[in-house]
């Protein structure tokens, strides 16, 4: 896919470049939007949004009145939104993932409690890792009921627009997701996959995928290096008062 030199993303990325090269140091204040507006021949909002992009992975910071400068600390992580696979894409589109491990197992009675089937059904169970500059930023384990693996090659689940290749492969329509995310330290797996010490805490995602005919088409246990990924969200209040208000005037 051709890469639009006016997009946003190949800009933030440019402009990464310049904090990872140290053409701007720790601390340098950075040219104003004008000044990189000429540079990269870009309209000022594209300069904004890219901008929007290096502020969510902490690269850089925006002082009222003073000017954008970068940070000094060299740490920087990956903001996860709900979105994983749309994280990713704009904060790490060089991403790739890995299957490690891929078989049919009987489902035991918890996994089939939280699957919602049968004890002893068979299920799908895979195991892959993100990585990213060669750190591992992410590990998962995926269950998925027989009837919605079908067709599913490792080349499918090493994609990681996964969600979106697996509905269009198996065929059926995911209507909605339910995530529970909590902190826990390290077990031997995540030791191994995310390469950390032991009780090092990580940030740990179950998400539950539902059908079309409300039945639970897979079971995803993610596990997040913290040192390479932290949760982000967003709430615009302005937008809800939007939507408040034309709720109202709906209801008048």
């Amino acid at each position: 896919m051709a890469v639009n030199r006016k997009n946003y993303l190949w800009l933030a990325e440019q402009l990464r470049n310049k904090i990872n090269d140290e053409d701007w140091l720790p601390s340098e204040k950075i040219p104003p939007e004008r000044v990189l507006s000429q540079e990269f021949g870009v309209a000022r909002v594209t300069i904004r949004r890219a901008l929007r992009v290096l502020e969510s992975e902490n690269r850089i910071r925006r002082i009222q009145g003073s000017g954008t400068y970068v940070n000094p600390g060299r740490s920087y992580r990956i903001p996860l939104m709900i979105d994983y696979t749309g994280s990713m894409n704009t904060y790490a589109p060089d991403l790739q993932r890995r299957l490690v491990r891929k078989e049919i197992i009987t489902a035991s009675e918890n996994i089939a409690a939280n699957l919602k089937i049968k004890p002893g059904s068979r299920v799908l169970y895979a195991e892959r890792i993100d990585f990213n500059d060669e750190a591992t930023v992410a590990y998962d384990k995926a269950y998925i009921p027989e009837q919605y693996a079908r067709n599913l090659t490792d080349a499918v689940l090493e994609t990681v627009n996964f969600l979106e290749n697996w509905s269009q492969t198996v065929h059926f329509d995911i209507t909605h997701c339910q995530q529970y995310i909590e902190a826990i330290a390290a077990m031997e797996s995540c030791q191994h996959y995310l390469k950390l010490a032991a009780g090092t805490p990580v940030l740990k995602s179950t998400e539950y995928y539902y059908a079309t005919n409300n039945g639970i088409a897979g079971m995803f246990i993610s596990f997040y290096n913290s040192e390479r990924i932290w949760i982000s969200s967003r709430y615009d209040w302005k937008e809800k008062i939007a939507n408040d208000n034309a709720q109202k005037l709906l209801s008048v």
